[in-house]
């Protein structure tokens, strides 16, 4: 549900809503790994290419997913393409 409400909030042109959807997700629960990986994803897709600040947290989401679970796939697989 929340990927469908950020994803609305996306198409009418609000990330940072969107973003925080996802926040306040994980505030409740903290090891959602799928919301991390989801922030990543959503600055990657909406923080402008010469925005170094936001393109530096991209890497930092996808290890705290990964050092959430390391055995879970999405979040392997999104950290090594990351640095791949």
């Amino acid at each position: 549900a929340t990927t469908n409400l950020a994803n609305l909030d996306l198409r009418d042109k609000k990330p940072a809503d969107a973003r925080q959807r996802f926040t306040t997700l994980l505030e409740k629960v903290p090891k959602n790994i799928q919301a991390m990986l989801a922030i990543a994803e959503l600055i990657q897709r909406t923080a402008p290419k010469d925005d170094k600040k936001a393109r530096e947290e991209i890497p930092v989401w996808l290890k705290k997913a990964y050092d959430t679970d390391k055995t879970a796939t999405p979040a392997v697989l999104a950290l090594a393409g990351w640095y791949v």
